[in-house]
């Protein structure tokens, strides 16, 4: 039986959870991944946990699967192209691969410029995973002025990410302004949540907000943790 046919039995069978890992594993193995990237992209129907499982093991073609997700970057259907760059974006990041990701960056730089808000959120979270210096006044700039909840949000959550590679005190230096100007102006529980957050890790402090659940926080609450961040954040200006 081929891997696709593999498939559809398990689809025509609702994914029994027992052999979801033994496909993922056999599809890997087959090195197949112009049909696995297939399934990632365009197979709505899996099981999140296949998903999940499926997402992780496309690191395991190791060279081969960053050299055919920069092929796939450059395809003529956007969602597609940013699909893999977003794909791309977490092997490099898993693997802690050292390649020259220039195009990478260029492509990403691109798409957190389209209008589609469903896809510029996630190249924005993306571009946090493999930029650099160059790219905190980037996010500074979605979270000031982006005019969609979810980009402002994830825009603060990437300089979180950024913090990974970079100097916390170039971000702080860089970001401070901004920072308090969000906080100061947004309306948005969750981005003023994410803003929160991000200030925790990027000062390493806690003022008691998780942006797991900023739907949960109680005003009074956020309230108190605005404050104290914009007290600590006029310290440091």
């Amino acid at each position: 039986m081929s891997i696709e046919e593999q498939y559809e039995s398990l689809k025509k069978r609702k994914f029994p959870i027992e052999e979801i890992f033994k496909f993922s594993k056999e599809l890997t193995n087959s090195k197949n991944i112009e049909y696995h990237f297939h399934l990632l992209f365009a197979e709505n129907k899996m099981p999140y946990l296949l998903y999940k499982d499926l997402k992780t093991s496309i690191f395991l073609y190791g060279e081969e699967a960053l050299t055919f997700l920069e092929e796939k970057m450059n395809s003529d259907n956007i969602n597609e192209a940013v699909f893999a760059s977003n794909l791309l974006s977490s092997v490099i990041n898993h693997s802690h691969n050292n390649i020259d990701s220039e195009n990478l960056l260029n492509h990403l730089r691109k798409f957190i410029k389209i209008e589609d808000c469903e896809l510029r959120p996630e190249s924005i979270m993306s571009l946090g995973l493999v930029g650099n210096e160059d790219d905190i006044n980037t996010f500074c700039n979605l979270l000031l002025n982006d005019s969609n909840d979810s980009s402002r949000a994830l825009a603060v959550s990437a300089l979180s990410l950024l913090s990974e590679r970079l100097s916390k005190e170039i971000i702080q230096k860089n970001s401070c302004e901004s920072l308090k100007l969000s906080l100061t102006n947004e309306k948005s529980k969750l981005v003023v949540a994410h803003v929160i957050a991000t200030i925790q890790q990027l000062w390493d402090t806690k003022f008691g907000i998780s942006i797991i659940t900023p739907a949960t926080i109680q005003s009074d609450k956020l309230i108190k943790a605005r404050n104290k961040a914009l007290k600590l954040l006029n310290k440091h200006h």
